[in-house]
């Protein structure tokens, strides 16, 4: 499968292809290659904790931001995701723990596999046998120009990001997670990961609405300062959540086939299906961003006067 077979076979009738709406994918400039392939190998891209899938997140973060580049966007909002975790775990919020404290190193390497697929380091993972971080990467690339998508804000990168994050990476961790430990056939365990994935969800509402004051201060993001003098910091919180509720909505139900899947053949087939399914999720978000950008900085999108 080709970096973007996965996406063009994706597009809804009536929508037009990502490539069409960005343009031409751009990859990560010379500086930054250089500079990654030379921090990959001090990072520990396979974290075991959250502890440590936090810190090696930071070091990324750290890297893009002294590069002043847009996939710090989502990394920075991440991370305070993942703060809150372990708080809720160290409060006794969170269980099982083995589980929570594992499962971030998970999201952690399948991101840093996007990125080693980028940079052209591996060939053998899904992210980079389907491409399935070229998006965000393509757009966090897009050079500064005319039209929305060239005023690369900061939660426009952020929410990309978040797309493929849980389309394609969230499911698929949660099912290597649950057979690692030893958990797909203990159903009071899995009982309790569910009712752990569905509090992460009062998380993530906190964290999304602060994240608008967070890219205001971190990346002077022009939709987020515009939602903060609008007044509108709740009100685009709710609605960023409702959207990514919609992604989640069956994230753990594709978690629970795929570790019941009867062998590896039949589990590809089904992470096959999954990512094809965030495809067109994803091409439908590509689809509606110019629109949102505009529409924030304008103050249409949620009411707000010019």
């Amino acid at each position: 499968m080709t970096e973007w077979e996965l996406f063009a076979t994706a597009v809804p009738q009536g929508q037009q292809p990502i490539e069409a709406i960005l343009g031409p994918p751009r990859t990560f400039d010379a500086k930054t290659v250089v500079s990654l392939r030379e921090a990959l190998p001090t990072i520990d891209t396979r974290p075991q904790t959250i502890e440590a899938a936090d810190r090696a997140q930071t070091q990324l973060i750290d890297l893009f931001r002294a590069h002043d580049h847009r996939s710090a966007a989502f990394l920075l909002v991440y991370h305070g995701i993942t703060v809150a975790v372990i708080e809720a775990l160290a409060a006794g919020k969170l269980g099982p723990h083995d589980f929570f404290d594992r499962l971030p190193g998970k999201f952690a390497e399948r991101h840093f596999d996007g990125v080693k697929a980028e940079l052209g380091l591996d060939t053998t993972t899904d992210a980079a046998k389907y491409g399935l971080w070229r998006p965000s990467f393509a757009f966090d690339n897009v050079e500064p120009g005319p039209g929305p998508l060239g005023l690369r804000p900061a939660m426009a990168h952020f929410t990309v990001g978040m797309c493929c994050h849980i389309n394609f990476d969230l499911a698929c961790s949660l099912d290597e997670t649950i057979r690692e430990l030893g958990y797909a056939n203990d159903k009071a365990a899995l009982e309790e990961i569910e009712r752990g994935h569905n509090f992460v969800d009062t998380i993530l509402a906190d964290k999304v609405e602060h994240s608008t004051e967070l890219l205001v201060s971190e990346m002077d993001c022009p939709m987020s300062k515009k939602i903060r003098s609008s007044g509108a910091v709740k009100l685009v919180g709710d609605m960023s959540m409702s959207m990514i509720r919609r992604w989640r909505a069956k994230t753990f139900v594709h978690a629970l086939q795929l570790s019941s899947a009867p062998s590896d053949e039949a589990r590809a087939a089904i992470r096959g299906e999954i990512y094809r399914a965030g495809a067109r999720k994803t091409v439908r978000l590509f689809n509606t961003l110019p629109g949102l950008i505009e529409g924030t900085l304008q103050g249409t999108w949620f009411g707000a006067s010019a």
